[in-house]
């Protein structure tokens, strides 16, 4: 499902773009050249867009109308707050108020050589391919009166990146960006498990390492020549 919302919001900016016809001398003079440089936005989530969770800072230099390099900030960050209550009758009410919080912090840094396919309009698709590397740290906290548990998590991936997406040239200076990203990934790290049970104390550390390959993220952003 959340594939073919990203598809399709590809897709919405691919036809209004087309549908937004201009003169052919319109189309270059919107295009990049070579030594234009670019500070580019983007924001989206896990091809959920209306679901914010990150965004991504970078900075761009064309080699040409078909060639850049681009170098990639990006951060995101999750907050979670619940709390409920659990209530049981034997001869007598018990009531239970249960908290859970946690937090995921995630920063990447990638650098992202970019290939364009110059079309006669001013949408052009893009493909492009990289090194990333992104440190996680996430920490869980699930306590009540009785028992208390903490989950805290340490993870660091080296590897590819790769885009597909489109840009839509609107002005000379200015830019739409639609981009899927997937990674390939060799991540490690370390778990940190500590429970509290009444009055016995239980602590366990896990190490992780794997090769990953998949889905990274969708984004939407702008471009900003100068």
């Amino acid at each position: 499902m959340r594939f073919i919302l990203s598809v399709v919001i590809i897709c919405c900016l691919a036809f209004v773009s087309i549908a937004a016809e201009t003169e052919p001398e319109d189309w270059q003079n919107n295009k990049p050249v070579a030594r234009d440089n670019a500070f580019l936005f983007q924001t989206g989530s896990n091809l959920l867009i209306a679901s914010y969770s990150g965004f991504l800072f970078a900075g761009r230099h064309h080699f040409s109308t078909t060639q850049a390099l681009e170098l990639r900030f990006g951060f995101d960050g999750r907050i979670y707050d619940d709390e409920w209550i659990d209530e049981s009758f034997d001869d007598t009410l018990i009531v239970r108020e249960s908290v859970r919080d946690s937090y995921d912090r995630i920063v990447r840094i990638s650098a992202v050589y970019l290939m364009y396919f110059d079309r006669q309009s001013n949408l052009m698709p893009f493909w492009g391919i990289g090194p990333t590397f992104q440190y996680q740290y996430s920490d869980l906290e699930n306590y009540d009166l009785y028992n208390s548990r903490t989950l805290e998590s340490k993870y660091i991936d080296v590897g590819m990146v790769g885009d597909i997406g489109f840009e839509w040239f609107l002005l000379p200076r200015l830019s739409l960006v639609a981009s899927y990203k997937m990674k390939f990934v060799y991540r490690w790290g370390t778990d940190i498990n500590e429970r509290w049970d009444n009055d016995e104390f239980d602590r366990e550390t896990s190490k992780t390492r794997s090769f990953n390959l998949g889905y990274e993220r969708t984004d939407l952003g702008v471009v900003l020549y100068f």
